[in-house]
């Protein structure tokens, strides 16, 4: 499985590990010699590329699944080739017959354009699609919800999250955004209603993480409940804007992410991601 190993090649070339030395380095250069010589420069380059976007354990698992099928069949079957090394071959004047769709999420002026299931979509510039854009580049990589938030210090000592007066006022605010986002359905402007939203489950997360069994008040832990309220509904917030842009990929990301103190991006199947952050 050439196309695997060069995968895998990607993220181990660029780990902090590299490079070998010796005896080991002669063996990784003969694994490196047999993709090349069999896919071509190109093709190997653009598995690299994806590979890179993985963390090591990832593109490892990637390696061993190939292996797997490979092992499990009476010969080893064609690989399929992506998008990316297509356009690659053809420059070289060996175009493979059968591409395969891009899977992408790419970061432009102004907001991000994101190709999956053979449908590309014009996205906004929401928070949560940069931390979307974060797991996809980790599959099955669990990041702090404080790494996606930017850090922060952590609280000092604890104390009550909201008195009455405030709590009140998160209710009030909490009836207001809920009015306005049917309103704005109603005039069909979805940039508001969206945002409208966005803050509407961050208040009701922040309420509810303030609430203690009973209505109590709960007393303040650290930053890293802020970060993972926060991020939870950013991510919500992204999917369900993505949904109404690309519903099949707002249903495959509704089922794929985790969230909580930890998200990932855990598909049923694995999802080769083309991510770009840098506008």
């Amino acid at each position: 499985q050439h196309r695997a190993a060069a995968e895998l090649d990607g993220p181990v070339a660029v780990h902090p590990a590299a490079p070998s030395f010796g005896a080991a380095a002669d063996r990784l250069a003969d694994a490196r010699a047999h993709p090349a010589a069999r896919l071509g420069a190109g093709p190997v380059a653009a598995a690299q590329r994806r590979g890179r976007a993985r963390s090591v354990d990832a593109a490892l698992a990637a390696a061993r699944t190939a292996l797997a099928a490979t092992l499990g069949d009476a010969g080893p079957a064609a690989e399929p080739v992506t998008a990316e090394e297509a356009g690659t071959a053809e420059e070289a004047g060996t175009a493979p017959s059968v591409p395969t769709p891009d899977v992408s999420l790419v970061r432009e002026p102004g907001g991000w354009t994101a190709t999956y299931a053979g449908r590309t979509a014009r996205l906004p510039d929401l928070k949560g699609i940069g931390d979307l854009a974060v797991l996809l580049a980790r599959p099955g990589v669990e990041v702090p919800a404080l790494e996606l938030a930017g850090g922060g210090v952590v609280a000092g000592a604890p104390g009550p999250v909201i008195d009455d007066q405030a709590r009140r006022a998160y209710q009030r605010r909490i009836l207001e955004l809920q009015q306005e986002v049917e309103e704005a359905r109603g005039d069909h402007d979805p940039r508001r209603a969206d945002g409208a939203e966005e803050e509407l489950d961050a208040l009701i997360d922040q309420l509810g993480s303030a609430l203690g069994l009973g209505g109590r008040d709960r007393a303040t832990g650290s930053s890293h409940e802020r970060a993972r309220s926060t991020v939870t509904a950013r991510l919500r917030a992204a999917v369900r804007r993505i949904e109404a842009l690309h519903p099949e990929l707002g249903r495959h990301l509704g089922h794929a992410l985790q969230t909580g103190s930890w998200c990932a991006y855990r598909p049923e199947q694995e999802v080769a991601w083309r991510v770009t952050a840098d506008a």
